[in-house]
């Protein structure tokens, strides 16, 4: 599995990415929806091309909610 930077992911390697990733890797989709529900409150949540970024650390959200080692910049998950 290569590396990915979830600054920089399209779709299609989010999706690749996260269906390749290795038990423990990702968190649940429990887990997933409420970051997810959070950073969709979030006054920094930005959408570029029709996709949701962090504008803090211009992460991907999709891709970012879903990693265990990840966390939120502003500490909000």
């Amino acid at each position: 599995m290569e590396n990915i930077n979830p600054s920089e992911a399209t779709e299609f390697e989010i999706a690749k990415y996260l269906g390749e990733a290795p038990a423990g890797f990702t968190v649940s989709d429990q887990v997933a929806s409420s970051r997810n529900s959070i950073c969709n409150t979030c006054p920094e949540k930005v959408e570029t091309l029709g996709v949701d970024k962090c504008n803090i650390c211009n992460c991907i959200i999709k891709l970012k909610v879903k990693l265990t080692h990840t966390n939120c910049p502003i500490n909000k998950w």
